[in-house]
């Protein structure tokens, strides 16, 4: 099988062949034979629940379908829809990422976005237990913090299952933390904002009713609802920058806008020193 998972654990499979000889004339098919796969079944009812740290825990529930998992790899991407991969493998993207026609219809075909793409592997860690914390400030992991999820389960064999459907994170989502500050002292903070990057995807036009591409990449827009004096919020990059003039634990709030409609507001502490 070219895929793990293409096939059910504990379920009775039927096959049989026949001969094709140079004449292009078949043979009889031979008896039925029959197999049985035996490894675990896929990890049920996926979920990200908020935790004490602010950040997001991912848990999900044993399939009782065949033999008990002793393991399970957790996998993170911000493409929808992605392969649970545990080494560097390709995607196709068509154009790339483009948001409109004209975009599509000026973009190289060789554009380094384009066509065959290496993505890097897309397993974040490998655990015993039904839940891993996989989004908040302090986990720097390459694939940790990213828009979707999805877990694998291994048997006492090393036998795994298929990957399980995946589950996203509510967008637009903040994973970062401003760091401390000090009167008088230049200060930036680029907030970390998880999006989705879309899928391949076909749209039609009047020219042709086939433009493949990754047309749904998040694009994002920031505005200010709260900023203490001596401070700006850039509203294409997020960054906020200036100096404090006054010490304590100062709120900066700002609102996040996706290219799909999406919004957020967001309140985070800044501690200023004197």
């Amino acid at each position: 099988m070219p895929y793990a998972g293409l096939l059910n654990p504990g379920t009775t499979y039927y096959w049989r062949v026949r001969a094709l000889d140079g004449t292009r004339v078949w043979g009889p098919w031979s008896r039925t034979f029959s197999f049985q796969c035996r490894a675990p079944g896929v990890p049920l009812d996926l979920q990200l629940v908020p935790d004490k740290q602010g950040g997001l825990t991912l848990t999900w529930r044993q399939n009782p379908l065949d033999r008990a998992p002793a393991a399970y790899k957790v996998y993170g991407s911000d493409e929808q829809g992605f392969s649970a991969s545990d080494t560097e493998y390709l995607v196709l993207r068509g154009k790339g990422f483009v948001r409109s026609f004209e975009e599509y219809a000026v973009k190289p075909a060789n554009a380094p976005d384009s066509n065959m793409v290496k993505t890097p592997a897309n397993l974040l860690a490998r655990t015993s237990a039904t839940r891993l914390r996989v989004v908040g400030p302090e986990l720097h992991e390459p694939n940790a913090n990213k828009a979707f999820y999805r877990v694998v389960a291994v048997d006492s064999q090393d036998n795994e299952s298929g990957p399980s459907d995946y589950v996203e994170v509510l967008r637009p989502y903040v994973c970062s933390q401003p760091p401390p500050a000090r009167v008088g002292v230049p200060f930036q903070y680029q907030p970390a904002v998880i999006r989705s990057i879309g899928d391949l995807r076909c749209r039609a036009n009047q020219a042709s009713s086939y433009n493949a591409a990754f047309w749904d990449r998040e694009e994002l827009t920031f505005q200010a609802v709260q900023l203490p004096e001596g401070l700006t919020l850039d509203p294409q990059t997020g960054l906020i920058q200036g100096k404090f003039t006054a010490a304590g634990e100062v709120s900066l709030a700002f609102k996040i806008t996706t290219s799909t409609g999406r919004t957020a507001t967001v309140t985070q502490t800044v501690r200023v020193a004197q």
